[in-house]
């Protein structure tokens, strides 16, 4: 869903397996899930990732994830 919402705003990505060395020099990281949505990853082994906060891109793809699931998702019993 992440990379389909990415493709429709114009969000340059694609999905491939990365080495710890590009993770830790990352500017920003998140990670997704059902559960999880979209979440910010602000360290990894102890390296602060970035500036230690969520970047622009991933605050951006929160919002745009929130209102896909708004729209289409089914609301859970609880």
């Amino acid at each position: 869903m992440i990379l389909d919402i990415c493709d429709q705003h114009n969000i340059p990505a694609k999905e491939r397996n990365l080495s710890l060395t590009e993770v830790y020099t990352a500017d920003e990281v998140f990670t997704s899930g059902t559960m999880g949505e979209l979440t910010p990853v602000l360290e990894a082994d102890g390296r602060v990732i970035g500036d230690g906060r969520a970047g622009p891109i991933t605050i951006r793809l929160q919002k745009l994830h929130r209102a896909f699931a708004y729209e289409n998702g089914t609301p859970l019993p609880f």
